[in-house]
């Protein structure tokens, strides 16, 4: 531990270089996961939401109300799968949570990918996703 308090060969104490690196290294990967973000999820939920409310031609204000509801469903899935993973919803102590889970669909979209397994034209993924937000934002008692 007394290391992190010596000076280096450029005078200054390796706890400091130690900090700002880790500064960087975080600040580079933030601005990576931001490019990948707003890159390849966004214009993917997008576009997904463009074709659900049936745009075909759509105007500038269908444009920016896609975007924004895109963004405000990347933000749930977000708070959902950092609630479930810190132990602020019930996904570790309650089986019938669990088997609902957004970690449980991932994991079943994730079998359904290494199976080689198409995805339908059904809703029903979307619908249980729905339906978490909702229990999510109003409550639920199982």
């Amino acid at each position: 531990m007394a290391y992190l308090f010596r000076r280096g060969a450029n005078r200054r104490w390796f706890a400091n270089t130690l900090l700002e690196e880790s500064n960087r290294f975080a600040g580079d990967l933030a601005e990576r996961l931001r490019e990948r973000i707003y890159d390849s999820v966004i214009p993917f939920l997008a576009e997904g939401l463009a074709a659900a409310r049936g745009l075909q031609n759509p105007t500038a204000k269908d444009l920016a109300h896609t975007y924004e509801m895109a963004m405000l469903v990347l933000f749930r899935l977000l708070f959902i799968a950092y609630a479930e993973d810190k132990d602020l919803l019930s996904y570790k102590h309650n089986s019938l949570y669990r088997t609902r889970s957004l970690k449980e669909k991932a994991r079943e979209l994730l079998e359904m990918h290494h199976r080689q397994i198409p995805f339908d034209k059904s809703k029903s993924l979307w619908e249980e996703v729905t339906l978490l937000f909702s229990a999510v934002d109003q409550g639920k008692a199982e």
